[in-house]
């Protein structure tokens, strides 16, 4: 009788069992090993950004203004919408200046949608109340108070601040989405402006366009804020509140607005002189947004730039002034992850060009991006606190996109380049990240520069209102 040679057999069946199963088990384990690594990385960047954030004694009695801007957004998903309001995607992305019909806002929406890209802008009357009407009915539809100033109101009174003026007209049902504690220049009875804001996010897909990354699409057809019409009452009780920090805001309802000729200029101006007769002991912001009017651009490069002492813009609106104020051009779309030495060296410049300009002296700028935040103050200028600032900008930034208080690591990455550039205009230094000490600061001439790397969230409830709430989270500390 033939022996059977099972041990060989069992031998051969196990070694063909771990040919299959082992690289998926080495795979498992390497994949296992890296997510650790990943999670105590960004622990690291997270309790560094924490530590300094507490590290300031924030003055919330200190009076803060905002203006100006109100209005009531209706936020929805912008897919969904589109997708309700037309038949099918244009076959071509295409920008314009200014939008007239349905067939431009479809092609202008595919060409922000696809670059990841911020945008607002004026459309007609009759196209908003049918986007509306059609927003209205979806599921994705929600309404809340909006408006730039209101909006960044709202931060500074989450952080504690009680002693807070907005430049904006309200009615009863935009001060029920705000606190008592917030003061508003002036009290409507009409229903305020509407702005449509269609949200997106990474990998959202809309015919053969796809979004790199989350953002949002915002229309509107003010008639009431690009007259700044709270100016005056703003103006006025100003001069009741000193305030420590005045923030200017909104001016984006201006652009490509059809005033009636002068109209805009003698806003602007008056603005202007507003601007200039404050006193020095309170700090001025001037917030930019989304311009595509080149006379406009030039009109806050004339009327606002020389009368503040703050500047903030995000990745998309940097490039669109610094280019104005080198070529006289404007910026259609803008890289949504531009690296880091671009950015640096367009601060740079626009820094070098308010000195040329400026009466009153800039000393802060604030760039926010996706992936970092990055603040430059002069030295011996009023504001302090510069790794604070970036770092509180960069951990709000996180708490706003994902809706929470406290941040939960598994929604969050890290998207910063591991070294980056200091400038690509001239061999230099290179700066590498250090997770246990993530914020990098340096001296430049009569500068500092901060960069603080930004948790990115993974479970976006909203990007829309980012920048007015990174924008006084920047500010707070070093206020």
């Amino acid at each position: 009788m033939e022996k059977i040679n099972t041990s060989a057999d069992n031998k051969k069946s196990k070694s063909w069992l771990w040919q299959i199963l082992g690289p998926v088990l080495i795979g498992i384990v390497y994949f296992c090993y890296n997510k650790n690594l990943e999670y105590k990385r960004l622990k690291n960047v997270l309790n560094a950004l924490l530590l300094q954030e507490k590290s300031v004694n924030i003055s919330t009695e200190l009076p803060v203004a905002i203006g100006f801007g109100s209005c009531l957004d209706l936020l929805v998903d912008g897919v969904s919408l589109m997708n309700a309001i037309t038949q099918k995607p244009p076959k071509e992305k295409k920008y314009h200046e200014k939008i007239k019909n349905l067939d431009e806002l479809s092609e202008m929406f595919a060409l922000f949608f696809s670059q990841g890209a911020a945008v607002e802008r004026f459309i007609p009357k009759d196209l908003l109340n049918k986007m509306v009407a059609k927003a209205e009915l979806l599921q994705s539809a929600r309404w809340a108070g909006g408006g730039n100033a209101p909006v960044i109101s709202h931060r500074f009174y989450r952080e504690g601040f009680q002693n807070i003026l907005v430049g904006a007209r309200a009615s009863h049902k935009l001060r029920s989405f705000y606190s008592p504690s917030i003061q508003f220049s002036e009290h409507i009875d009409e229903p305020e402006d509407i702005h449509l804001i269609l949200e997106y996010k990474v990998g959202d897909k809309w015919g053969d366009f796809v979004a790199p990354r989350a953002n949002r699409f915002i229309v509107h057809s003010d008639q009431i804020n690009p007259l700044i019409l709270s100016l005056e009452a703003f103006s006025n009780k100003l001069n009741q509140i000193n305030p420590r920090l005045i923030i200017v805001s909104a001016l984006q309802m201006l652009d490509n607005f059809p005033f009636e000729k002068g109209v805009r200029e003698e806003r602007m101006l008056k603005l202007a002189q507003m601007l200039n007769s404050t006193s020095k002991s309170s700090l001025i912001h001037f917030e930019m947004a989304s311009f595509s009017e080149a006379e406009m651009i030039r009109s806050l490069l004339l009327n606002v730039l020389p009368y503040v002492d703050s500047l903030g813009m995000n990745e998309q609106e940097l490039p669109n002034l610094a280019s104005m104020v080198n070529k006289g051009t404007v910026v259609t779309v803008s890289d949504a992850n531009p690296k880091t030495a671009i950015i640096l060296d367009d601060l740079r410049e626009l820094y070098q060009y308010s000195k040329t300009v400026s009466h009153r002296g800039l000393s802060r700028i604030h760039v926010h991006t996706l992936s970092f935040q990055a603040i430059l103050i002069k030295k011996g200028s009023q504001w302090k606190n510069n790794k604070a600032g970036s770092a509180k900008a960069s951990l709000v930034a996180h708490r706003h996109v994902c809706g929470v208080d406290e941040i939960n690591l598994s929604n969050a990455k890290i998207i910063m380049d591991d070294s980056f550039s200091l400038s690509l205009k001239t061999p230099s230094e290179r700066v590498y990240f250090n997770e246990t000490s993530p914020i990098s600061c340096w001296n430049e001439d009569d500068y500092e520069l901060c960069l603080a790397p930004v948790l990115v969230c993974t479970d976006v409830k909203q990007t829309v209102g980012g920048g007015d709430n990174i924008t006084p989270a920047g500010l707070i500390p070093q206020m």
